[in-house]
This record gives structure tokens, C-alpha cells and sequence, in this order.
């Protein structure tokens, strides 16, 4: 009767310490590829960090992990990247820099317009037009799936709303959330 107490006891102090570690989710390791604008010096900066603080806000840790910058330049360097706004993303790409980065996931954004122009012809309102053309792929190996999705926004604002902060990139801004939380939604 001892034995079997000791045995019984036993077994419970070894799935007393052992259920824990099943609970235990490991962290998706992903890739996020630096933004490719049309944009040059100052503008193309705020939009990589339009991109990268949206990431960084999606992409939480206990959830995801993402691929540290040092590697992820390491990778790039390998592959023979350059980044390019008039080709869109390709699963490829993606695919090669997980292998050398031993990401579970990876995405990328290419804009291949980000520009605020003047409405042409000019009309009496003075109104100005933000166009948003790109392209976000997320490749996904833990559920095997490759995600697109078609970035085409063209809006009028007024001029006055436009000079106010950097107002380009703030809709920038909004507009990586909303596609970020779309591409999402279907892991």
C-alpha cells in the first residue's frame, strides 16, 4: 500500500512540474524587411520609421519574435538586395532571406508611389492629392500560407490640412496599421 502511495505521489509531484512547460508556446520568429518607398533622404527615413514602429507594434513579443537588424543586414547582404519601388515583393525573396535568417515568417512592404501633389487642374478649393500604390506580402511557414495584399489609395484633402506636421507620413502611418491588422487576420 506504501509503494503504490509513494508511487502515486510520485507521479503527481512529476506532472506537478512538467504541466507547466506544456503551457509554454514558443514565439514565432519573423523577418520584417526594411519599407521600399519611391521617396529619397529625410522622407524615405520617416517612412522606414512609419514601418518599423508599426511592426514593432503588431509584432509583440511573447508572440512573435522579430529577426534582429544586424542579421537581418547579414542576410541582405548575402542575397544581393536591392530594394527596388517599381517591383513589387516576391515570395522568393522572402523565402531566401527565412532561410538565412531561420525566420518562421517573414514581410515586406514596397510603395511604388507615396506623393502629395496638387490637384492638377488647380480648382478654387486648392485641393491636394495623397496617392498610396504599393504592395505588403507576409509569408507564413508555420501555417503555409503566402498573403498579398494591393495597397491603392488616392485621397483629396484640402491644402491647409496638408501643411500641418509631417502629414505624408502620418497617413502613411495609418494606412501600414490598417493593412498590417488585414494581412493578419488569416495566419
Amino acid at each position: 500500500m506504501q509503494k503504490l502511495l509513494r508511487l502515486l505521489l510520485m507521479t503527481l509531484v512529476v506532472l506537478g512540474c512538467s504541466l507547466p512547460v506544456f503551457g509554454k508556446v514558443e514565439a514565432a520568429k519573423i523577418a520584417v524587411m526594411p519599407v521600399v518607398t519611391n521617396e529619397e533622404g529625410d522622407a524615405a527615413t520617416l517612412s522606414r520609421k512609419a514601418w518599423n514602429e508599426q511592426c514593432m507594434a503588431m509584432f509583440k513579443f511573447p508572440e512573435f519574435e522579430i529577426v534582429d537588424d544586424t542579421d537581418l543586414e547579414v542576410a541582405l547582404k548575402e542575397i544581393h538586395f536591392v530594394p527596388d519601388a517599381k517591383q513589387a515583393p516576391t515570395e522568393a525573396l522572402l523565402r531566401q532571406v527565412m532561410a538565412k535568417t531561420k525566420a518562421d515568417m517573414a514581410i515586406m512592404l514596397v510603395m511604388s508611389n507615396l506623393s502629395l501633389e496638387p490637384e492638377v487642374p488647380p480648382t478654387r478649393g486648392n485641393y491636394y492629392i495623397l496617392t498610396q500604390k504599393g504592395e505588403l506580402m507576409l509569408v507564413n511557414n508555420i501555417s503555409g500560407t503566402v498573403k498579398t495584399e494591393k495597397v491603392r489609395e488616392e485621397d483629396q484633402y484640402d491644402y491647409a490640412v496638408t501643411v500641418r506636421g509631417d502629414f505624408v507620413h502620418e497617413q502613411f502611418r495609418n494606412t501600414i496599421t490598417r493593412e498590417l491588422k488585414k494581412i493578419m487576420k488569416a495566419k
